[in-house]
């Protein structure tokens, strides 16, 4: 890791400032043109010309494990006889010093199943991969069908649904609004009805999530934990009513939530506006999502679930094992740094433990003119209040800050954005204490492990543009707190 030239306070500071710069090396390994150049003297094909190489999809690289490698599938864009193809690789990192595993004397041709490649100069090892296969859930071809979805949905919520026993679905349309191949998907169903629907106050729109795993068991069991709990009823926040779980389909269905947009976008829509009208109404957003967090984690709802402030520093935690076998020494004295910030936790005692959202973030709030509502409830759980209250507060400075969407034009922008973000995560923080206690040193510890995750990702998922950012966030806060 790199070492900054500026004069350092002190070894806690240096510790943290080493992350804030990532090695030539890794970074190289991630520009598409040097890999592209390195592929064309390495490649016969390539080189003599037979093929063209026209490009190289790279996404990203990344440190899993304890074997100090960093992988991931990218793909080239090769041009031949037969037209131009995708051809899906396997990428390896190694790094420097580390032996490259042993390939044949004579490389197989690229058209091979088993051809592979290494570039010495980048420390890049490529393997033939395979083409992936479609991750659309089995489910999606009936609930994307308008008559079996029609048939199903009618018998979940007969079945489920209070106040839908005798319902009769005449009609139904699917709409796909959001897909995850293979983790989840969200349709949006309008529902016909007959005339005897008339005052029954049936929903016409309802939402069916459907999942890659058991995880949607859980959101709807946190659904239910606050509908039943009060929220329906509540003028804070609004929350999907939970209508049905369909156990062969790992989906819920619920209601919907009113939405204009949400809070995510309409940060990085008014941020930098000089309009005053527009900040009053960003501020009032960020105030009214405090009151509407603090309704919430008062309703009372309960669930088995539980997260604790060591199980939020489990990622951060599998991370530093990683990084320790490439970098030993640096992360070896980052691990003092977060020993220290273990004990200032450790005598900090946690407020009661309330229902928590458990994934708050700006894009799972949605805004309808000054009215709040959530969405998304997977990781629903019992937590202390600062759980959400720092993720989302952690979440919008990265929104505002170094979202992937954004390009800095120079210090000054990133000092305008961090300034503004700070306003309103405080403007956040005070409708929640207008309305519920919460320990601000608990919100700020919680908050050090999200911060220490971003600038962790910068190494082991590396962010070249970002990593200076991220880093600069966590040593003010850990300074904030006195741990550097």
């Amino acid at each position: 890791m790199a070492t900054s030239t500026e004069p350092i306070a002190n070894p806690a500071e240096q510790a943290i400032r080493q992350l804030a710069s990532i090695p030539p090396w890794l970074a190289v390994a991630l520009d598409a043109d040097q890999v592209v150049r390195a592929l064309n003297r390495h490649v016969a094909e390539f080189a003599s010309g037979a093929l063209t190489l026209r490009g190289c999809a790279i996404d990203m690289l990344h440190l899993k494990g304890a074997d100090g490698e960093w992988g991931r599938n990218w793909k080239l864009s090769v041009a031949g006889p037969d037209g131009e193809q995708s051809i899906p690789v396997r990428v390896t990192l190694l790094p420097p010093g580390s032996a490259a595993e042993e390939l044949p004397a004579t490389p197989p041709p690229f058209e091979a199943d088993d051809w592979q490649c290494w570039l010495p100069e980048l420390g890049l090892v490529l393997k033939r991969g395979r083409a992936k296969k479609s991750k659309d859930f089995a489910a999606l071809k009936l609930l994307m069908d308008p008559e079996q979805s029609r048939e199903l949905i009618e018998r979940s919520l007969r079945a489920q649904a209070a106040g839908y026993a005798q319902v009769a679905v005449h009609s139904c349309t699917p709409q796909m609004v959001h897909n995850k191949p293979g983790k989840s998907t969200v349709i949006r169903y309008r529902l016909g009805y007959g005339p005897e629907a008339a005052g029954q106050g049936w929903r016409d729109t309802i939402i069916v999530k459907v999942y890659g795993d058991d995880t949607g068991r859980n959101a709807f069991a946190g659904m239910h934990a606050v509908w039943d709990a009060g929220l329906r009823d509540s003028a804070a926040v609004r929350v999907p009513e939970p209508l049905a779980y369909l156990d062969e389909q790992q989906a819920t269905v619920q209601g919907p939530v009113p939405e204009e947009r949400d809070l995510e976008k309409m940060l990085l829509a008014l941020l930098l506006s000089d309009d005053p009208a527009e900040q009053g109404a960003l501020r009032q957003a960020f105030y009214a999502t405090g009151v509407a967090l603090a309704a919430f984690h008062r309703s009372g709802g309960t669930v088995q679930a539980r997260t604790t402030w060591q199980d939020g520093f489990a990622e951060a935690a599998e991370q530093l094992e990683s990084l320790r076998v490439p970098f030993p020494e640096p992360i070896a004295a980052i691990e003092q740094v977060v020993e220290r910030l273990r004990t200032l936790e450790a005598a900090t005692p946690a407020d009661a433990p309330v229902p928590t959202h458990g994934a708050f973030r700006p894009e799972q709030i949605l805004v309808a003119g000054t009215q709040i509502g959530f969405i998304d409830f997977d990781a629903f759980c019992m937590a202390e209040p600062a759980f959400d209250l720092a993720l989302f507060r952690a979440s919008a400075m990265d929104n505002g800050l170094y979202d992937e969407h954004i390009k800095l034009r120079d210090q000054a922008e990133a000092d305008a954005r961090r300034a503004r973000i700070d306003a309103l995560n405080e403007s956040f923080l005070a409708g929640y204490e207008a309305n519920a206690p919460v320990s601000r040193q608990r919100v700020a510890l919680w908050e050090a492990i999200f911060y220490l995750n971003d600038s962790l990702q910068c190494w082991t998922k590396p962010r070249p543009n970002d990593q200076r950012l991220v880093v600069q966030l966590l040593e003010r806060h850990l300074h904030n707190l006195g741990v550097v």
